[in-house]
């Protein structure tokens, strides 16, 4: 018999306000032209805080891109651990029982009529599919996304 079970959200421990992300900027990037323009910006997105899953002075330290980004995909796998962890444990299933995994991952608010971006919808349309199957978009959807 298939079924679907609830949703488990869960979150990075590290609270970062959109204050302290434009000091990190202006911290990090003395004298650039664009500066200025960033706190207009950030305001319309009203987002007054983020997680993430390092203190902001780790994710915005100096480094390669790979040596910035390990860490955080270190963090987002464990907490897609977690997450499955409990949705298992909470719908009395084992892994071995689960044959479709929908996931859903955005770093930035929505401005679209669902309250979901485009690249969101893009994202779980290439996520969400069964063994073997394509991920086609559902009809009246634009090419690129699911509704």
């Amino acid at each position: 018999m298939a079924f679907a079970t609830p949703p488990v959200a869960v979150f990075p421990e590290h609270t970062v306000t959109t204050s302290e992300v434009i000091a990190d900027m202006h911290r990090a990037n003395p004298g650039h032209p664009i500066l200025d323009r960033i706190p207009a910006h950030a305001q319309k997105l009203s987002v007054e805080t983020r997680q993430f899953v390092s203190p902001l002075e780790v994710v915005a330290k100096e480094g390669t891109l790979e040596q910035r980004n390990t860490p955080a995909v270190q963090g987002m796998l464990t907490l897609a651990k977690e997450a499955a962890q409990t949705a298992l444990e909470r719908a009395g299933l084992d892994a071995q029982d689960i044959d479709w995994l929908i996931t859903s991952h955005t770093t930035t608010p929505s401005r679209g009529p669902a309250g979901v971006r485009p690249p969101a919808l893009r994202g779980v349309c290439s996520l969400v599919r069964g063994p073997g199957q394509p991920c086609r978009p559902s009809s009246g959807a634009p090419a690129g996304r699911a509704s």
